[in-house]
Order: C-alpha cells, then structure tokens, then sequence
C-alpha cells in the first residue's frame, strides 16, 4: 500500500478565515502536506478561495441521520448501539474540524464513514482520515481541472483539423491535383470512433470463438478495501487491453456479486462499459464449474507444485483476481485442490533471472498480458 502522508493542521492554532482577509491570512495557514508540494502551492491556493466563495458562511454540519442506514443494518441490538455511538464521535471530531480549521471535507461519504468506524479506533486516525477526505476532494477538483483543460485543448485542435476539411477535392482552385486526406489519394480518415467500433466488433466475434480464461473474483472476503480497489483497476486494465488486441480472449469474471465491495468499486470505475451487453463485459454470479460445465479447467497458481510447459488451447485457464499485499499464500492453490481442479504455475524462474529472496508472484493483470 502506498503511504500518504497527511499532515494534520493544528486546530488551536486555526484562525478564521474569509474572503475579505484571505490574502492576509493565507500564507500564515499551515496546510496539510500535499497542498505544500510546489506543483500544487498556486492550485491550493484557489482551491481554498473556490471554496470560501461557495460556501461564504461555512460548511453545514452533518447530522446523524445521514448515516442511519449503517447502524441499523447492525442485527445485534448491543452492536447497533456502539456503532451508532462511533457515528456521533466521528461526527462531533467532524464538526470541531469544521469551526476551527478551512481544510475540511464537504461531507464524509457513507462508505467512508463504515471505513472509519470499523477500521479506524483513535482519535489522531480518525482525524487524520478526516483530513484525508479534504485532500482527496482537492485531487479531485484538480483532476477535473486537467481533465476539462485536455479536453478544450482537443476541442480547438478538432476545430483545426475540421476548418481544413472545408477545402476538399481532387484538384485546387487552379486546377493542379492536390494530396492528401478528402483529396487525391489512397487512403481516408481513420477516426477514433471507427477505432471503438471495430474493436468491439473483435470482441464479438471472441465471444463466439476466442480462447476462454476465466478471472475468479471470489477473493472478496480475504482482502482489505484498498486491495479491492486495486482489483478493480486491474480488471479495468485488463479489459481494454483485451479488447484492443489483434486477437482478443474471451474474459470471463466469476463470483461477481452485487453486494460484493470489489463489484461496487468495478462500476465505480467502468459503470458504462459493466452496463451496457453491447461492450461483452462478461460479468457472472455464477461459479467458473457453474458456467462451464465439462470443460477442462486449470488454474493458474504461484504456489502450484506443478510446471506449466505449455499453452494448451483446449484447456480453459483460471486466474485468481486477488492481490495479496498482505501474507496469503497457498490461497489459490488450495481452493484449486479442494475443488478437484489441475493447477500450474507459470515458469518464470526458467526465464527470468531474478534477485534472490524475490517472489516468483505476477499479479494477474500481467499474466493476461503475457499471454495477449
């Protein structure tokens, strides 16, 4: 897991500041450590001012019964009561933040809240979670800075390239051929949409005949929240670069749940591809021995005892969708065994040279690419 390190402002030392003094007040606020870093110093600085100008009177304070839903999901009668009690600690850390310091969140989203709660049980943590929720709205909000920045400078080159389509035809005003794209030659216009489009027509046409492999996404209950967020963008990798190659597979992702964390951070990041039959996101409940009766399976392992030595093409492979930046070993193989299912593992020491003391482990992502 990647450390970040967030600074926590000192709340004491906070004074009030507004529009009518931010100039005067700015430089003497002790800012949390990213927006410190020299490429975010000016962007920090507007974000804090965008922020006061849209809420000139502060931040509303957050009640207890936007959180309703978490405690009284809790059966136990006991349990329902401590949780709900944590909820009025984070709450009332949240609002001291909220009178005393401008490097506050807007809100703490739901999800973020049972994050709290249940993973974090001091109070210098959850303040630091906090702070951590502001940090990440102004990634956000500098995200989409650059993202709208890209965007208008694709706008004005598409304007561009569109003002020189009006002079088109074979021949200029004096009669001599001219060369080039919608004049005298061979070729046209290759355009991105046309790129999309024929690339989900490959993807069609694996779902008929491409070679199956299956990704097991039932690592839900062994992995923390970060993990399956690296789960998620993983699997979001490994679908467009499937869907680009010459010669797709067809993807088969196994032990998807709604209810599952891993599926809710997927749609977060691919809700548009996820909901839509049209892109062949071939997303099941079901079991891989579920989904492909009589086929011969085999899974893929970093701890099978077993040599993989060769690609066989009548074989359907399984992939374990789980990253293990904790200890969790033997976890694939040993639900491959009790399943009655052949496991290998990949030669890697046969081709690789490798420092001593390092894993012969790839995460799943890189052994879909090695064998597109």
């Amino acid at each position: 897991m990647r450390f970040i390190h967030i600074e926590v402002p000192d709340l004491e030392q906070q004074q009030t500041i507004n529009l009518d003094n931010f100039e005067e007040m700015y430089p003497t606020l002790k800012l949390p450590y990213k927006l410190q870093h020299p490429e975010h110093v000016k962007r920090s600085k507007d974000f804090v001012r965008l922020r006061l100008e849209k809420y000139p009177n502060g931040l509303n304070q957050i009640q207890l019964s936007d959180y309703v839903e978490i405690y009284q999901d809790v059966v136990d009668k006991q349990e329902q009561e401590k949780v709900r009690n944590d909820i009025e600690i984070v709450l009332m850390y949240y609002n001291r933040i909220l009178s005393k310091s401008v490097f506050c969140p807007e809100s703490i989203p739901l999800a973020d809240m049972r994050k709290i709660i249940y993973d974090y049980h001091t109070y210098s943590s959850r303040i630091r979670y906090i702070h951590f929720l502001f940090v990440r709205e102004f990634d956000n909000w500098r995200k989409e800075i650059d993202m709208n920045q890209q965007k208008e400078k694709r706008r004005k080159l598409e304007e561009a390239e569109l003002a020189s389509f009006n002079d088109i035809g074979c021949f200029d005003n004096e009669g001599n051929l001219q060369y080039g794209y919608w004049r005298n030659t061979l070729f046209t216009r290759y355009f991105e949409k046309c790129k999309m489009k024929y690339s989900l027509n490959r993807l069609r046409q694996a779902q008929m005949f491409g070679q199956k492999i299956v990704i097991d996404c039932s690592f839900d209950e062994t992995m923390a929240d970060y993990e399956m967020i690296s789960v998620a963008r993983q699997i979001s990798s490994i679908y467009h670069h499937n869907r680009f190659h010459n010669d797709p597979f067809k993807v088969l992702f196994c032990g998807y749940r709604e209810t599952n964390r891993g599926y809710q951070h997927a749609v977060r990041l691919m809700s548009d591809v996820i909901n839509n039959p049209g892109y062949f996101f071939n997303l099941h409940k079901e079991s891989y021995k579920e989904l492909l009766p009589g086929e011969r399976l085999i899974y893929l392992s970093p701890d099978a005892r077993k040599l993989m030595d060769e690609f066989d093409p009548n074989a359907v492979y399984i992939i374990g969708a789980l990253v293990s930046k904790t200890h969790k070993s033997y976890f694939t193989y040993e639900k491959a065994r009790n399943e009655g299912i052949e496991c290998l593992r990949l030669p890697i020491h046969n081709y690789v040279q490798l420092k001593p003391g390092v894993k012969r482990v790839l995460s799943f992502q890189v052994v879909i690419g090695k064998r597109l």
